[in-house]
């Protein structure tokens, strides 16, 4: 094992913590590491999207979000998809991935920043811009959660 391995892994298990970023509207975005032991590509990123519409209805960053909720979405990207996200954010450039239970997420360029668009499990929509300034805190945020997430990985899995 090299050095830059053993130091994920290492960091990895100390600091799986979430990522939060509000707007300026009240929209938030959360970005949170897998906690649960997976196989090979199948471990969990959780990306949970909050409006400010949302959030005055009682759905909050911390929480599960309701089947029924409107305004907020959450979406779980594993492990061979995440890379193309953080790639699509690093790049500027547009991205899109849907997942096999019908979950899709877009990321889209533009003056304003980046806007993402996400369909979660329940049928639930929601869109947000991010500044620009946030683009590269997100890579930054997502490529962390990444690390975290193989660790979680085992050979062993079914």
């Amino acid at each position: 094992m090299d050095f830059h391995t053993a130091y994920s892994k290492i960091i990895a298990h100390i600091t799986p913590q979430p990522w939060d970023h509000t707007t300026p509207d009240g929209d938030t975005l959360r970005v949170i590491p897998a906690g649960l032991p997976a196989g090979p590509g199948d471990a969990e990123v959780t990306l949970r999207l909050v409006t400010a519409t949302a959030s005055a209805a009682g759905v909050t960053i911390t929480d599960l979000v309701p089947d029924d909720a409107v305004g907020a979405t959450e979406i779980g990207l594993t492990t061979v998809a995440l890379p193309g996200l953080i790639a699509a954010l690093r790049d500027q450039t547009a991205w899109q991935h849907r997942q096999y239970n019908g979950e899709h997420i877009a990321v889209t360029p533009s003056p304003q920043g980046v806007a993402l668009d996400a369909d979660g499990l329940f049928g639930t929509r929601t869109q947000m811009t991010l500044a620009p300034a946030q683009r590269l805190p997100l890579a930054s945020a997502l490529e962390r959660a990444l690390d975290v997430a193989r660790e979680w990985e085992d050979p062993e899995q079914p």
